[in-house]
């Protein structure tokens, strides 16, 4: 990778995390005037550090998640390196922590997708808040039974809800998963 893939490659996912109506996978990471852009970048020197990093896309991405407006030089921190780790143990462990979240949710399963009459979120949603579940389970549960345009419609929150479902939009694609594994390990926890 140059340091020039890596500009485009940070710029690109920076512009997913943030922009509604650009998707990084719909335009494969590309964006408008980047050469331009890079030619006259003063951060040169950064991009070509984040280059030689072992997985640049998944700093990027772990870092992204923890802030939004983050810039290459919170990735290559030690910070930026702890956040990279921390993301890696829980996706390398996927499956297991995947079980292990799942023994957090309501024993019946239908009412953790519910929203009672004094809370303005349903069961899985304050689990995501509280770090009781990881945001991959809560992406994962939405693939096998597609909740979230459900709860979406109902949680009336303006101002903590919205962001937390933008992030949830745009880090789905990034979690690919064999479902039937996962619908198999979710039926089994729940049967």
């Amino acid at each position: 990778m140059t340091d020039y893939d890596a500009y485009c490659m940070f710029s690109s996912m920076k512009m997913h995390f943030n922009n509604k109506e650009y998707d990084y996978f719909k335009y494969n990471g590309k964006i408008k005037n980047t050469h331009i852009l890079y030619k006259n970048n003063p951060n040169k020197l950064l991009f070509n550090r984040l280059s030689k990093k072992p997985d640049p896309k998944n700093l990027i991405l772990s870092n992204l998640l923890v802030n939004k407006k983050i810039w290459v030089t919170d990735c290559l921190s030690n910070e930026g390196e702890t956040i990279r780790k921390n993301w890696d143990k829980i996706n390398q462990s996927l499956t297991y922590n995947y079980k292990k979240d799942l023994l957090n949710l309501n024993d019946n399963f239908n009412d953790n997708f519910i929203i009672a009459n004094d809370n303005q979120y349903p069961l899985i949603v304050n689990l995501l808040n509280h770090k009781k579940i990881t945001l991959e389970t809560f992406i994962i549960l939405d693939k096998l039974v597609n909740f979230l345009p459900k709860i979406n419609k109902l949680i009336k929150d303006t101002i903590i809800w919205p962001e937390l479902y933008f992030k949830i939009l745009k880090y789905s694609p990034f979690i690919q998963v064999d479902r039937e594994i996962y619908r198999k390990v979710t039926v089994d926890t729940f049967s």
